[in-house]
């Protein structure tokens, strides 16, 4: 080991503490004696001993304008020994006998005949042995006459594994072949006599250390049975987050079972020789031939048929891309193979972070099953309300490579995570360094909230950028605020989180319970989360009185609000749960009321709504109820849209109408001449008829310049229709500079 100095060399000439002018250049034309130069010392090199062991400090020291006089040595560091011949250059004492490896310093100091000092400083190092530790394996079961191997294994912290030595300690004496080595075998006795036998393993380090005995038991059997069982427990690491508002927090991490997956057990063919389930404690167990070669490997699906049904599936998004999506990589994490042997046998698997201090350096295989696991607990929610729910099959696309960079898909490049409704999919970041989701239950739980209404129940969400302190077309505020208090729901946690960062470090957090930071009102998804959010929990907290729970909101989703004329909205969600709740209507009322919306008048249309977002002119009615004849004027305005989203409240403006009978409506849209705009505007028009869009083709939507005119032939219903201006939508690039036009128009 080279030396170790702890401290620099000092020297302190004796010239040092007289006055500079005792020491410079006298008067008088004499010559001043030259100064006097320190001596130096020099310690000796650092040693590394054994406890108990004398210890000899070599020290010297040299004067390059005189003698040396003096030596001292004096302990500075470790637990205190006593020094003998402190005032020699050699000095010597007896090393501790710590627990653990310590280090003692010690200092030389030295004195010249002039009376100037030097120190040097030597580290000694007790070095303890850690004893090796001995491991001898798994129990087995065998049967009689058969060969039996024991296969041991030894580690040291601080060394290496010298020798091993195998013994018999219970049942008959076997004679055992390779005692010495780590794999021992022999013959298994007759099972009659000897049923049960033990060994134990002890392995010796290179410095002579030897380790606590190991035990192994091996079970003798006469035959062997036609089929054992592997069981066990499935879990996954999951990374806790700190405080409100705090990032993940890789030093808090639990262990969480991997509940609901599909289980396998696959041979040395490659073939699928058994399958199971996890259990909700992640608990499973597969039925195999014994002796036979298996890895038990764990899917990150969820499958079930009949009735209640699911389909669930994590897949990477990013593999195989010349695969159709569905059938892009699904996500497994595989145990190592062994014998099933010739009884049953435990086998667990963990999937791992892959985190390595400070950033990634393994597979991260526990995050498809974290992902997993928030969409395992929202079929549980819906189960508990509906324990016949047949679910459309889900995919959530996660890799490593889904980054906030909007672009190709098959390249990861997903902009941000999202519920995509055409294939039925969810598209999850997992962009370490930047923004990942995996333990972000309340996103996962969020987009799959989305999913539930696609598939469940109804949305009539336009999409597209969203915050709190927006004010959003109603159809998009009750989605968004829907998916935030339904991950509430999920998760039985009201703050909502969502990490990102160089180590995922940082958060974005909201409480779903808390009020809205924005302007409260039927527009707002903070507003619509509250309200949801204080419908379901038990927490009586402000002017909450209700615990309804999940079941009459999902009773609610399912049925009137899947089937409702109007647009799928606060008010068509609100007036159902009123009816199909009288006792709970007061309270209802009040939570409705604390967020600016009237709920004790509530109706589907929002015949009785008065909260104009602050004044605007342009949003209510939030219908106007038109029919043959009718002619009537309403306003498209981006005042609520900055950020050009095209998904702003104002944007598009309701109608609604009742038909008697079959009939033929002819609507013609005009830019009006009051308030003037002197661009060219581009009214457009579609018609809804519980939820579904009728407008065949691009009809209600040409370009022509200033107005627009289509004609439907209706049968007898509700219908509800949206007019809007179309340079304000998504679909367009470039909006009028004007912020406000309105449009005539007739009904004929």
């Amino acid at each position: 080991m080279s030396p170790t100095r702890f401290n620099a060399r000092h020297a302190l000439a004796a010239c040092a503490v007289i006055a500079l002018s005792a020491c410079g250049g006298g008067g008088g034309g004499g010559s001043a004696p030259p100064a006097n130069r320190a001596p130096s010392a020099s310690a000796g090199v650092d040693q590394t001993v054994d406890p108990g062991s004398t210890v000899t400090l070599d020290g010297s020291a040299t004067d390059s304008d005189g003698t040396v006089t003096g030596f001292a040595w004096s302990q500075i560091s470790g637990s205190t020994v006593a020094l003998s011949d402190a005032n020699q250059a050699t000095a010597t004492f007896t090393a501790t006998s710590p627990a653990a490896s310590e280090s003692l310093g010690f200092r030389l100091t030295v004195t010249d005949d002039d009376g100037a000092t030097d120190f040097d400083d030597v580290l000694v190092t007790v070095d303890v042995n850690q004893p090796p530790t001995a491991n001898a394996g798994a129990d087995q079961t065998v049967v009689q006459a058969e060969t039996v191997t024991l296969s041991g294994a030894g580690t040291d912290a601080d060394g290496t594994i010298a020798a091993y030595q195998w013994s018999q300690v219970a049942g008959p004496a076997v004679t055992l072949t390779g005692a010495d080595q780590a794999t021992a075998t022999f013959t298994a006795p007759n099972a009659a006599t000897a049923p049960l036998l033990s060994f134990e393993l002890v392995v010796v380090d290179d410095d002579g250390a030897s380790s606590p005995p190991d035990r192994v038991d091996v079970n003798v059997i006469d035959q062997l049975p036609e089929n054992v069982t592997i069981s066990g427990t499935l879990q996954y690491e999951f990374v806790n987050r700190g405080a409100f508002n705090g990032g993940l927090n890789y030093n808090d991490v639990a262990l969480k079972p991997i509940r609901g997956a599909t289980v396998q057990a696959i041979d040395s063919a490659s073939q699928v020789i058994a399958s199971a389930v996890s259990d909700a404690s992640g608990r499973y167990a597969l039925t195999v031939p014994p002796l036979a070669d298996v890895f038990v490997r764990v899917r990150a699906e969820l499958k079930q048929n009949g009735v209640p049904a699911w389909d669930v599936e994590v897949r990477d998004n990013t593999s195989n891309t010349s695969l159709a999506l569905n059938q892009r990589p699904l996500y497994a994490l595989d145990g190592a193979a062994a014998s099933s042997g010739a009884g049953d046998s435990t086998r667990n698997l963990i999937a791992r972070t892959g985190w390595g201090g400070t950033s990634y350096t393994a597979a991260r295989a526990a995050a498809p099953f974290s992902v997993l696991d928030t969409l395992y607990a929202a079929i549980q929610l819906v189960l508990s309300a509906d324990p016949n729910a047949v679910f459309d099959p889900l995919d959530a696309f996660w890799s490593v490579n889904n980054c906030p960079v909007s672009g190709n898909i098959d390249s990861g490049d997903i902009g941000t995570s999202f519920f995509r409704s055409d294939i039925d999919s969810l598209f999850l970041l997992g962009c370490a360094g930047n923004d990942t989701e995996e333990f972000d239950v309340s996103v996962i739980a969020h987009e799959w909230g989305h999913y539930f209404e696609d598939v469940l129940s109804r949305s009539d969400s336009l999409g597209g950028s969203h915050a709190g302190n927006q004010q959003l077309d109603m159809r998009l505020a009750f989605g968004e605020g829907w998916g935030n208090a339904v991950a509430g729901m999920v998760t039985g946690e009201s703050v909502y989180s969502d990490s990102f960062g160089a180590t995922q470090n940082a958060s974005f957090a909201f409480d779903v319970e808390t009020t809205t930071p924005g302007l409260p009102g039927w527009y707002d998804e903070f507003s619509i989360q509250a309200i949801l959010w204080d419908l379901f929990d038990a927490n009586a907290d402000g002017v909450d009185t209700v615990a309804l729970g999940f079941g009459p909101l999902y009773d609610v989703l399912v049925s009137e609000q899947r089937n409702t004329p109007s647009f799928a909205s606060v008010f068509s969600f609100v007036a159902a749960l009123k009816a199909a709740n009288p006792a709970a209507a007061a309270g209802i009322d009040a939570i409705v009321a604390a967020q600016g919306i009237n709920g004790a008048q509530i109706d589907p249309y929002a015949t009785f709504e008065t909260n104009d977002a602050g004044g605007s002119a342009d949003v209510l009615p939030v219908y106007t109820e038109i029919g043959p004849g009718s002619n009537v004027q309403v306003c498209s305005t981006r005042a609520f849209d900055a950020g050009a989203d095209g998904n702003k409240l104002g944007i598009f403006r309701y109608l609604r109408f009742t038909l008697a009978a079959q009939t033929t409506l002819t609507f013609t849209i005009t830019k009006a001449a009051t308030p003037a705009v002197a661009e060219v505007a581009d009214p457009d028009i579609s018609v809804f008829r519980n939820g579904a869009r009728l407008n065949v083709g691009n009809v209600g939507q040409s370009a022509v310049a200033n107005s627009e005119t289509a004609s439907f032939t209706l049968d007898a219903g509700d219908y509800v229709a949206e007019v809007y201006e179309f340079s304000f939508t998504p679909l367009s690039n470039s909006p009028l500079a004007a912020t406000r036009v309105c449009f005539d128009v007739v009904v004929n």
